[in-house]
């Protein structure tokens, strides 16, 4: 008898054990919009989208042509709330400001820079179960500065 109810707990317990990572087949990340022209030193607004993930996502925005330095290392240009506004003498490319680092809706400005181009806002959203990553998926936007 108590070896069945000994048994019964274990499988109970094993039964909770497995992970909850979604396939990757199942995440969804994308931009809205996709793609923007803006005048030099004007911004755009972004919104994202993350679906498929098991658990609400981290959040992350960055560009993707951003400075990548043991200082500073990548993803770079992206800024969760700054209490200082961003430099562009580190981001020649511009920078993303946004205000959640977590969601599956989320908003976020690029700030152009007066330097004319095209430029790769990134969205990443990452599940973890606290200690290990279960799953990322990316988007980009593709943004066009002119003069």
């Amino acid at each position: 008898m108590r070896l069945a109810l000994f048994l019964s707990y274990v499988a109970i317990f094993l039964s909770g054990c497995g992970s909850d990572a979604p396939p990757a087949s199942a995440l969804s990340v994308t931009i809205t919009p996709a793609s923007a022209t803006v005048a030099a030193n004007g911004t755009v607004n972004l919104s994202g989208s993350a679906s498929g993930f098991t658990r609400t996502p981290d959040i992350i925005w960055y560009m993707q042509e951003g400075p990548s330095t043991p200082a500073t290392p990548a993803p770079s240009c992206g800024y969760l709330n700054p209490t200082i506004p961003p430099s562009f003498n580190n981001c020649v490319y511009g920078y993303v400001i946004y205000n959640e680092g977590r969601g599956t809706a989320p908003t976020a400005v690029y700030h152009a820079p007066a330097t004319p181009g095209t430029y790769h806002v990134v969205l990443q959203a990452m599940q973890s179960d606290g200690f290990v990553t279960q799953a990322i998926k990316t988007a980009s936007a593709e943004i066009t500065v002119t003069p």
